[in-house]
């Protein structure tokens, strides 16, 4: 969105300067450069908006845990239950459309691996997250 934006912004203005950048002219290499440069800055932005999301299906998970002494076994328990508690839905909610995997229905007491040994949640273009709060 912004990258194509910004690219955009930089064409026009190289357009109304008159001066179109010609392949392999540093200004050809500059326009490249900067796309380079937003599109890794719109990936980080996006990590750390998918690893924000799920802090929050951590937290919520955990809670749902506490009160009924296992795991959601979906994202709509889990969505029901932040609803009822006030939690953030929609955080939930974008981690689930963006493809974020959950390990559902754990007892927490049966992770023999241990917490720190045992996914959480992954993908959605984020990190992996373990059970017991860490970030990898």
């Amino acid at each position: 969105m912004i990258q194509t934006r910004i690219i955009t912004l930089l064409t026009v203005a190289v357009v109304l300067s008159g001066c179109a950048p010609t392949p392999g002219s540093k200004l050809d290499k500059a326009t490249k450069e900067l796309g380079q440069i937003v599109e890794q800055a719109a990936q980080k932005a996006e990590e750390q908006s998918v690893a924000k999301d799920l802090r929050e299906v951590f937290d919520q998970y955990m809670l749902y845990h506490d009160t009924n002494r296992q795991g959601p076994a979906s994202w709509d328990e889990l969505i029901k239950f932040a609803a009822e508690s006030k939690g953030n839905v929609e955080a939930i909610q974008r981690a689930r459309d963006k493809g974020v995997q959950v390990t559902w229905g754990k007892k927490l007491a049966s992770l023999t691996e241990g917490m720190s040994n045992t996914v959480f949640a992954q993908g959605g273009g984020g990190p992996t997250m373990m059970f017991d709060g860490s970030i990898q």
